[in-house]
């Protein structure tokens, strides 16, 4: 189980649960940071280093790699560039400017394009959920599955993904 994990931590923390083939609840954090490993640098880089045009994927052992999108599927989809782009639009906090309470504060017509500016930018993280799911399902052939938490209004941080391994099911 990880909480609010941020960026590729919930990658990190799906990945230690599908090499010991066991379930996962996931509540993701922030997306934008996957931006970043769009392109990775090996974990072992501690030296200050000019980032290289398109370094190889962060090795987790011989079975799994971290790089974005996680998911063959994803990734016969959309190009590492327009990945990064996606995970930028997808890294939001609610209602941008205040929360979704002070929407009424503001004149109808611009209420309902923040609104469908936020139901957007949720649609975008959705699908970077579901790359991650993908890839568990991929790896492993896990059962899997994208909701939210209840109420909505409980954080900014609503998305849970669940999996299981096909054995536990």
């Amino acid at each position: 189980m990880a909480i609010h994990a941020c960026g590729a931590a919930t990658d990190f923390a799906q990945i230690q649960c599908l090499r010991s083939r066991t379930p996962y609840i996931l509540c993701p954090c922030c997306i934008g940071k996957l931006r970043k490993l769009a392109h990775p640098l090996p974990l072992d880089d501690t030296k200050k280093k000019k980032r290289p045009t398109h370094p190889p994927p962060v090795s987790l052992s011989a079975e799994f790699v971290l790089s974005h999108p996680r998911s063959l599927w994803m990734r016969g989809k959309i190009s590492r560039e327009r990945y990064a782009r996606l995970a930028r639009l997808a890294d939001f906090h609610g209602f941008e400017g205040g929360s979704m309470e002070k929407a009424g504060d503001k004149g109808r017509g611009e209420e309902q394009m923040m609104r469908e500016y936020i139901r957007y930018r949720r649609v975008c993280k959705s699908v970077l959920e579901c790359d991650r799911n993908q890839a568990a399902i991929e790896a492993k052939g896990y059962v899997v599955f994208h909701g939210r938490l209840e109420p909505h209004t409980c954080s900014t941080k609503i998305d849970i993904l669940v999996g299981m391994p096909p054995e536990s099911h």
